[in-house]
This record gives C-alpha cells, structure tokens and sequence, in this order.
C-alpha cells in the first residue's frame, strides 16, 4: 500500500463522538468500588492536596500522549506540566503584586498575563517595582 492510499483510506475514516461511549472501562465490580471509594473520599480532599493533583495531572497528561500516539516519554510530559504549573505561579504572583501596587486587574490586564510567555512574565516581574504606572509596566510597542 502507498502513501496516496494511506491517505485515502485515513480520510475515509469518520469521526465517531459516540465510540467512547460504547466502551467499558471498569467491570460492574470495579464501577461498584469506584463509586464507595468517592463516597467515602470526597472529590476536595483530593483537589486540596497540590502534590496529587499534580501527579495525576502528569499521568493523565501522559496517558492522553499514549493514546494520540505522540512520541513523549512520561518526562518529556512531566517537565511539559511542570513548566505550564511553574508559569501559572508566575502569573498568580505577578498578578498579586500587580494589585498590591496599582488595585483590581481589568479583563485586557488579565488576559495579557494569562497569555504572556515565560520571557514577558519575567521581564514585568523585574520592572514592577519601578513602574509608578500599568502603563509603564506594560508599555505599548
């Protein structure tokens, strides 16, 4: 078979929204002890705990890799989420000390942080505490 019909046949493929549902994942039993264990564990006890929720991130991170076929070994996935959870502590700083010194964010502030680089969070960080402005901070190009 060549590549054209590779091709060919891949778009013949059509996409099917409802195959997951189709699929069992746990047993009757395995669903049964899935749903005693969030009965007696609530879903907060998890979540306020940073170190799970990261790792369970990593590996679901990791498994949807797996799954899409992508060539990510589990610490290219792990240094991946790290990295984004180091930016979002960037962000989260950035913005306290932003409303410490200027009061609330607007929206364009919020989503300018939300969307800046690792670079740009960096640069604002180190020029906050001469800015007297947010237009000093972020000074238009």
């Amino acid at each position: 078979m060549n590549k054209k019909d590779i091709v060919s046949k891949q778009r013949m493929i059509k996409y099917q929204p409802d195959f997951l549902d189709n699929r069992e994942i746990f047993t009757k039993d395995e669903t049964q002890l899935v749903e005693e264990l969030c009965r007696k564990v609530p879903l907060d006890k998890f979540l306020n705990n940073q170190s799970y929720v990261e790792k369970f991130g990593f590996d679901f991170i990791y498994t949807s890799v797996l799954i899409e076929g992508n060539s990510y070994d589990k610490l290219d996935t792990q240094a991946l989420g790290m990295q984004q959870g180091i930016q979002q502590g960037e962000v989260a700083l950035l913005v306290r000390l932003i409303e410490k010194k200027f009061g609330p964010l607007d929206l364009q502030t919020t989503q300018k942080l939300e969307n800046a680089t690792t670079d740009q969070l960096e640069q604002w960080a180190s020029s906050i505490l001469e800015a007297n402005t947010l237009e000093e901070l972020f000074p238009r190009h």
